[in-house]
């Protein structure tokens, strides 16, 4: 999960399209995955993964196992119909949800992995 997290972070980073939807948000989201967190801070047109050491303050927390997660990363799946769905848990303001959907959805490259 790791692996591809830093993948798709870095992958996203190289889209020039995606600057600009980048910029719209300085927010950071809690990912959790099998026990294991990590923390991605958007800033600017710059995303930073960090693995948790200590618990911060987010605007989104995103939960799932691997399979769903790795969906989403990928950009095989939307956010909040996995949600509705009940394959993961997705909570914060309706509009950095829709925000990060986009971000997964429409740069997250499968053809990258």
């Amino acid at each position: 999960m790791e692996t591809l997290l830093h993948s798709a972070i870095n992958q996203m980073g190289k889209q020039e399209q995606a600057s600009e939807l980048l910029k719209k948000y300085d927010i950071k989201v809690k990912l959790s995955c099998n026990n294991r967190v990590w923390y991605l801070d958007f800033q600017q047109s710059a995303v930073h993964v960090r693995q948790a050491v200590e618990e911060q303050e987010v605007a989104v927390f995103i939960s799932g196992d691997e399979e769903a997660l790795t969906s989403l990363l990928k950009g095989e799946d939307f956010l909040l119909a996995m949600s509705k769905r009940g394959d993961l848990i997705a909570e914060g303001d309706l509009k950095y949800l829709l925000w990060l959907e986009a971000l997964f959805y429409l740069y997250y490259s499968k053809e990258s992995y």
